[in-house]
């Protein structure tokens, strides 16, 4: 058998009970299962991409190591923590005979995002984000001359009370814009570097225009000005559209620079 199925075949066996919890709660209503589309995006990438030879290829060093760290955590971790160590393991065997480096971090990337990570995340970072959603409403709103405080997720101006809730934590837009960004960097074929700098470009972009989406929500959810039930979903489509188009364009420009940067001739 050739070195990738017979180590594909293996670490699936290895990981065998991460499969039956990660099927169960992708579909058991607990979680929205937007994992199923970096899923399908991972088997389109993998599918669509030319395989390197096993000349090219790295020894399965990195493989075995990964699969060794996932047997020796998993008494310690729970499940969802169990999973992503078993998946970011497939990642770096797929990347090693895939694409002929130690890890890919798109591919890598799509895997982890391919979980059932919505509800932890909403629980875990939801209420920092709207901390921070919060704050950063209220500088815009300072400066657009509203004399607005913060007290924890509301927002008070003029005695009335604006709560920054669970939805507007921008965890879905924060989801989308990173898998937005793992997608096009497997497209552009991105270094790990410019991959990891479109990321953090990604993150603050995102969180940035959560920001502003919120600030503007302030207005007709202040009073100050009365619109149709639709803007309130009209302007998160239209911050997020705005932050994908920028997205695009800073991922292709990081693109173009590398193709059309001089390359070291070797002798």
């Amino acid at each position: 058998m050739k070195p990738l199925p017979m180590m594909l075949l293996l670490q699936l066996l290895a990981f065998w009970p991460v499969w039956p919890w990660y099927v169960a709660r992708m579909f058991d209503g607990s979680d929205e299962p937007l994992g199923v589309l970096a899923l399908g995006t991972v088997l389109i990438v993998l599918t669509t991409r030319h395989p390197v030879t096993i000349g090219q290829a790295r020894p399965p060093l990195w493989p075995l190591v990964s699969t060794v760290g996932y047997v020796l955590s998993y008494p310690f971790l729970p499940p969802l923590l169990r999973a992503a160590v078993a998946l970011l393991a497939l990642g770096c065997t797929l990347s090693v005979y895939r694409f002929g480096t130690i890890y890919h971090v798109g591919l890598c990337g799509l895997l982890l995002l391919s979980l059932p990570l919505v509800a932890s995340l909403q629980f875990y970072a939801g209420y920092p984000l709207r901390l921070l959603t919060g704050a950063l409403a209220v500088l815009l709103l300072r400066l657009g001359g509203l004399a607005v405080s913060q007290e924890g997720t509301a927002l008070h101006w003029a005695g009335t009370v604006v709560s920054v809730d669970a939805p507007c934590s921008g965890i879905h837009m924060l989801w989308t814009g990173l898998y937005l960004t793992l997608t096009l960097a497997c497209v552009y074929r991105l270094s790990p570097w410019q991959t990891w700098h479109a990321l953090g470009v990604a993150v603050v972009a995102l969180v940035l225009g959560n920001g502003l989406r919120t600030a503007a929500l302030f207005y007709p959810e202040a009073g100050i000005v009365v619109v149709p039930p639709w803007v309130h979903d009209g302007v998160g489509v239209v911050t997020f559209l705005a932050m994908a188009m920028g997205l695009v364009y800073y991922l292709q420009s990081l693109s173009n620079r590398w193709r059309t940067a001089p390359q070291e001739v070797r002798v």
